[in-house]
């Protein structure tokens, strides 16, 4: 756990309070940051983007939405079924999916910007103070066009200049509530300011998502949960003249084994365009001259680079690498599973290969072996071990 607890610049473990999204863009403080005060921002957030009326922001609501208010009172159930059922209506997958959506719009138009959220709107400073309400404000706006209206931005430099220094001009309500039709009313103006800058989407997904946010918490949660993640660099190897790792590609496949067979149901990943170390990093630049993009220790190079190598695009190479997986000695039915669940995606401007891994309902083999994960490490089970691999299939 000390790795991936909030800690400060004077420790050498865990994730550093500075680095964390809320922190970095100025929006909370280190301090709430250790309040939890992101859960709470997330779960307002929420709140508001389910509910069919605005709803306002008050700290004494958010046992109502959990149903953790006691005693229970007539209000607070009635708060709670409200909350619950919009959620059943939405599905809870698709709010998972709403909100990344919108954090990645976000993310990434902060990328471009190359400005911390704070630094936008306020550009010429705030006095250091957090922007809670302003980010929400700012961020349930981009919820209405993005999700509601089904709305892409067609202007990203417009709607940076748009947002720039715009603080200012956002009415936002002092004290330790917000109501409903401030809040509203907040959104509503923010909506109008920036809607020039979005046009319709002319193929909606409900499922889109950029996997920056998403793609975040696998890296994340892999510190925690060793065996049911692995990384590679890339498909081609390291040499002065690349070529496609065959040896690599074998062991991708066995790790799939590996990990499927944690357990009925487990779900893991091999995630391919991710650098081991630093040293993996650094040679993949050497080589091919891909500057990497970090996060939380780890190095993210993408494979971008080695189909422009090959004279690919990447729909070209996410076919030679399904291809593969469809001839492998994966055995049935993961090797389906897998073949039907790799993604392509992108993080910032880096292509990730994303293979998921489910464990089926018995073992499974690679080859005629049967790795299992010890840790990070593949190792085959052994003759007197194979009673208890079958065992946690049962």
């Amino acid at each position: 756990m000390s790795k991936i607890s909030i800690t400060n610049r004077e420790l050498d473990y865990g994730i550093s309070a500075d680095s964390v999204f809320w922190v970095a863009n100025g929006i909370l403080t280190k301090d709430q940051l250790r309040q939890s005060r992101d859960e709470e921002m997330v779960a307002d957030l929420l709140a508001y983007m389910i509910s069919d009326e605005p709803v306002a922001s008050r700290t004494e609501l958010f046992d109502d939405y959990y149903g953790a208010t006691f005693p229970m009172t007539t209000n607070s159930k009635a708060r709670f079924d409200a909350i619950d059922q919009a959620i059943r209506k939405r599905s809870p997958e698709l709010v998972d999916l709403d909100y990344q959506r919108v954090q990645d719009a976000l993310a990434l138009l902060l990328s471009q910007a190359k400005a911390t959220f704070a630094g936008l709107i306020f550009p010429n400073g705030n006095g250091g103070n957090p922007v809670p309400r302003y980010f929400q404000a700012v961020f349930l706006a981009l919820h209405d066009l993005i999700v509601k209206k089904s709305m892409v931005v067609s202007n990203s430099a417009g709607l940076i200049s748009r947002l720039t220094d715009c603080g200012k001009s956002i009415d936002i309500q002092d004290g330790g509530r917000w109501g409903a039709e401030n809040r509203s009313k907040t959104v509503d103006s923010v909506v109008g300011w920036i809607q020039a800058f979005f046009e319709d989407d002319k193929n909606p997904d409900p499922a889109k998502v950029h996997w920056v946010t998403k793609f975040q918490n696998l890296l994340t949660n892999s510190m925690t949960e060793q065996a049911a993640y692995d990384f590679k660099q890339g498909f081609y190897t390291l040499n002065t003249t690349p070529s496609f790792d065959d040896a690599s590609f074998d062991k991708i496949m066995e790790t799939c084994a590996a990990i499927a067979n944690i357990g009925k149901g487990h779900k893991g990943y091999v995630l391919v365009g991710v650098a081991e170390n630093a040293q993996t990093a650094a040679r993949v630049e050497k080589i091919f001259g891909v500057q990497p993009l970090s996060f939380g220790g780890f190095y993210i190079t993408g494979v971008d680079h080695e189909a422009k190598y090959v004279g690919r695009n990447l729909d070209q190479l996410f076919q030679d690498i399904t291809e593969r997986v469809g001839r492998s000695a994966l055995s049935e039915p993961l090797k389906s599973y897998v073949n039907s669940h790799v993604k392509c995606v992108q993080y910032y401007d880096k292509t990730v290969f994303v293979f998921e891994i489910l464990g089926q309902n018995n073992p499974s083999h690679w080859g005629g072996k049967w790795p299992e994960r010890q840790g990070p490490q593949v190792k085959e089970v052994p003759a007197d071990r194979m009673g208890a691999l079958f065992e946690r299939f049962k």
